[in-house]
């Protein structure tokens, strides 16, 4: 057990190497991580917005007839998704670019804690 306990501690130790070299990796392109985030969470806000306008049968269980009136048309909201989808091919474009063309140093130490072979 004290092997594993020790195994553990090494391996969270290179671990926290790693995701510092990562980090610090990204530090050009940071801005643009979290602008992809931002940009994703406006597209599923922008899919979730109704344009149902106008009446729409009845309510369920009642002779009330039910009438939407949306403040967004499906134009816009089309014109809006299309804006976001492309906004977010751009910015993983320049992701996958940036990750295709940086490299980490990473330790042997690193690779055998992993289970890995040294090269």
């Amino acid at each position: 057990m004290r092997a594993l306990l020790q195994r553990r501690e090494a391996i969270v130790r290179h671990l926290l190497d790693l995701k510092t070299s990562i980090d610090a990796a990204n530090q050009p392109i940071r801005r643009d991580i979290y602008t992809l985030a931002e940009v994703k969470s406006g597209l599923t806000f922008w899919n979730g917005i109704e344009t149902r306008n106008g009446e729409a049968g009845y309510q369920y269980g009642t002779n009330a007839k039910v009438v939407y009136k949306a403040t967004v048309s499906e134009a816009e909201k089309e014109t809006r998704v299309a804006e976001y989808e492309s906004l977010i091919e751009t910015l993983q474009e320049k992701l996958d670019q940036h990750n295709y063309a940086t490299t980490i140093e990473v330790s042997d130490e690193l690779l055998q804690a992993a289970g890995v072979k040294a090269k």
